[in-house]
């Protein structure tokens, strides 16, 4: 399917103050994702010491659970909010995102009600029994926020969406940290991603409803089902593609609690928390401002795609090689130091996951290059095979009686699998396309 962007906004200088101008978008929100990770690695300590492992552990199977849903909610269809050249156009995926996510979220409160008993016992999870409104609540909330986000960076508000994650992460912070000292166990942790995830809502929200006229002209049935047709690659191929490469992520916490105990889940959401999440953090804002610009760059000057999509794995290898050998070096020494013996563990899982992390990171940005050249179908396939990757190699794990380091060994494997393969394929592709070749071929 061939796709154009929002030219919406007037542009202006030549192709080179617009590349600088994308460097410039990135810094804007990777300020953002890094004043979030120094409030969040500040605070860290306190946390590992207010909440045990088995907090730590129920709060990973709850966060695995809502990202597994949230894919789900929205069909992958707010991916296509950056692409179409008309406001309007735009606003109806927008709202097709919603309604999908409305719809899912309403559906989860029957699901879990006849089904939470065994769904909570399998995971080792039975503390999440009286509290299984709050995936439902979690999941439109994160939904809500994920459509409200895409549809600012559509329109560049970069300085507001950081302003909103940096205020969001305090919101969650001091509940988590109040709750802590309240005693009041892994209640604390969920109150406060939850309670935090509604800031934001709030004040993306405000700013939407205040700056766009977003139903004029109002929506129309027809209009709405137009482009569920047009962008139907999402819900076919881009939907199970993310399902399966989220899956390698979101599983194994599973796994852990399953097949292990809530403490290995604990210990791999911890070095998750510190170590994956804010190298994601600020992958994810190169990858919002980089699928705008792509987007763009493809519709206008296609044979431009290859440079952009280059210069950027190439910053993004320099930026995080170094973490990456400082944890494959000191992993479990510096969690011992940080964090206190009881998660020592933690550490050794963080060395194992190194360099995958570090291909996690470099690839995962630019992964939406072939979302953007219509070759879902070969995103399916990678992520298809980490997925295989990840079910076989846990299998064998658990027919062998393997411990938790060769599940996390798998996992590692398995997301360096799909990241790596995932950017070769685009590699290829960019480059026909720079040569001139037809991608459809």
């Amino acid at each position: 399917m061939t796709q154009s962007v929002a030219t919406d906004a007037p542009k202006t200088g030549d192709e080179t103050v617009k590349r600088a101008g994308f460097w410039s978008s990135v810094a804007v929100l990777c300020s953002g994702a890094v004043g979030v990770q120094i409030i969040s690695a500040v605070f860290s300590p306190l946390l590992t010491r207010l909440y045990s492992p088995a907090d730590m552990g129920v709060l990973g199977v709850f966060s695995s659970l809502l990202m597994i849903l949230l894919l789900i909610g929205t069909l992958q269809y707010d991916m296509a909010v950056a692409l179409p050249s008309k406001q309007e156009e735009a606003r109806d995926i927008a709202i097709v995102a919603f309604l999908s996510l409305s719809i899912v979220a309403f559906l989860t409160v029957p699901l879990l009600l006849f089904f939470k008993g065994p769904l909570f016992a399998r995971l080792n999870a039975e503390a999440l029994l009286p509290f299984w409104w709050f995936i439902p609540v979690g999941l439109f909330a994160s939904g809500t926020y994920q459509v409200l986000n895409v549809w600012n960076l559509r329109v560049r508000r970069h300085r507001e969406i950081a302003k909103t994650n940096v205020s969001q992460t305090l919101v969650q912070l001091a509940i988590q940290l109040g709750c802590g000292f309240l005693k009041t166990g892994f209640i604390g942790l969920l109150s406060g991603a939850l309670i935090g995830r509604f800031a934001g809502i709030f004040r993306l929200g405000k700013l939407t409803a205040t700056n766009d006229a977003v139903w004029t002209p109002p929506p129309t049935r027809k209009s709405l089902l137009a482009v569920m047709r047009r962008y139907r690659e999402f819900p076919f191929y881009s939907c199970p593609g993310a399902l399966l490469r989220l899956g390698v992520i979101q599983f194994t916490p599973l796994f852990l609690a399953g097949k292990y105990s809530l403490l290995h889940a604990g210990l791999f959401a911890l070095q998750e928390r510190l170590i994956m999440v804010p190298l994601t953090t600020l992958g994810n804002a190169v990858a919002s401002v980089f699928y705008v610009e792509a987007a763009e760059l493809y519709a206008k000057e296609p044979t431009r795609l290859h440079q952009l999509f280059r210069s950027t794995v190439k910053r993004l290898l320099l930026f995080g090689s170094f973490p990456a050998l400082v944890l494959l070096a000191l992993g479990p020494q510096l969690f011992h130091l940080l964090f206190g013996q009881q998660w020592t563990e933690a550490g050794r899982f963080a060395q194992i996951l190194a360099l995958p992390g570090l291909a996690r990171f470099v690839s995962g940005p630019v992964f939406r290059c072939l979302t953007i050249i219509g070759h879902q179908k070969v995103q399916l396939i990678c992520d298809s095979i980490g997925f295989a990757l990840l079910v076989g190699g846990f299998l064998l794990c658990h027919i062998f009686g393997a411990d938790a380091i060769w599940a996390i060994t798998v996992f590692g494997i398995s997301t360096s699998a799909t990241y790596l393969v995932a950017l070769v394929a685009a590699e290829f592709y960019l480059s026909r396309l720079r040569s001139g070749d037809n991608l459809s071929s």
